[in-house]
């Protein structure tokens, strides 16, 4: 898929944050529509909570394959981190 020297880690890189809905699945990011074609607020800021926690994923993420393994995060704070993602995904999300 990618040529020229680029590689999936440079891609994402080149891409974060601005363009996160660009990296992931698009599937992620698929809304409902309301009545008339609208997406409500509440769905809305659902979506962006999304992106949020997405963003703090490839964070992560791009940390942990980063090239020099000094440069990389202990596997106890990855582990605090995405704990602390998931809570905010089921508290601001899911409930």
């Amino acid at each position: 898929m990618f040529g020229d020297g680029l590689d999936i880690h440079s891609f994402a890189k080149a891409a974060f944050p601005e363009k996160v809905v660009q990296i992931v699945d698009p599937a992620l990011f698929e809304m409902d529509n309301c009545q008339d074609n609208k997406v409500s607020l509440k769905h809305h800021e659902k979506h962006l909570k999304i992106q949020e926690c997405l963003a703090s994923i490839m964070r992560i993420g791009m940390v942990c394959s980063s090239e020099a393994p000094r440069d990389r995060m202990m596997m106890s704070e990855v582990s605090g981190a995405l704990q602390k993602i998931g809570e905010k995904l089921l508290h601001g999300v899911l409930l």
